[in-house]
C-alpha cells in the first residue's frame, strides 16, 4: 500500500457531499435534543425548588422564578432550533434516492432514524447478510441471550452512532 496510489485520493461527489450535510444536520439535531432535555429537568427540578435553597434552607422565590422562566425561554429556542435541524434533514432527505425508495415507506421511520441508518450505513452491500447489518447496528443478542455491552479492552463490533440513532 503506498499513501500517493491514485486510488486513495478521490475526488468529492455530489452524492458524498450531500451525505456530509446531512450527517452534519443529524449532528446539530441530536446536540439540540440532549441539551434541551437536560434544560427541561433543570426546569423540573426548578419548579420542584431543588436548586434554589438560601443558606437557611428555604427556597428563594425570587430566583427560582426568574431562573425558570430563562432556563424554560432556553428550552423553547432550543427546541425550535431542533426543528429546523429537522426540516433541513427532511429537504436534504428528500434528493436522496434510497430514502425515497425506501426508507420513506417503513412506518415509524422519521427523518432522524433515516437520516442516522443513511449516513452511517452508506453502503449496504458492505454485509453479507442481515446478521451483519443486525450486528453492526448492535441489534443481535450474545450467545447467552444478552444483550451486547461495550466492555473496557475489548473492541466493539457495532457503530455506536447508530445504535444511539435508533434508541434515542
Amino acid at each position: 500500500f503506498h499513501l500517493f496510489a491514485p486510488q486513495v485520493f478521490q475526488p468529492y461527489t455530489s452524492k458524498d457531499l450531500t451525505l456530509a450535510d446531512l450527517e452534519n444536520a443529524l449532528k446539530w439535531y441530536k446536540w439540540h435534543t440532549v441539551l434541551a432535555t437536560s434544560l427541561a429537568r433543570r426546569v423540573e427540578a426548578a419548579s420542584a425548588g431543588v436548586d434554589f435553597l438560601n443558606p437557611a434552607g428555604e427556597i428563594d422565590v425570587a430566583i427560582a422564578h426568574s431562573s425558570t422562566t430563562f432556563v424554560r425561554s432556553l428550552t423553547e429556542s432550543l427546541g425550535l432550533e431542533r426543528d429546523n435541524y429537522l426540516e433541513l434533514m427532511q429537504r436534504i432527505l428528500a434528493e436522496i434516492p434510497v430514502y425515497q425508495a425506501i426508507y420513506r415507506h417503513i412506518p415509524g421511520m422519521g427523518g432522524a432514524i433515516a437520516s442516522g441508518f443513511i449516513t452511517y450505513i452508506p453502503m449496504m452491500s458492505n454485509f453479507r447478510s442481515p446478521q451483519a447489518l443486525k450486528a453492526y447496528a448492535c441489534f443481535h443478542h450474545l450467545a447467552t441471550g444478552e444483550v451486547p455491552r461495550r466492555k473496557k479492552g475489548q473492541p466493539a463490533n457495532w457503530h455506536t452512532d447508530l445504535k444511539q440513532t435508533v434508541w434515542a
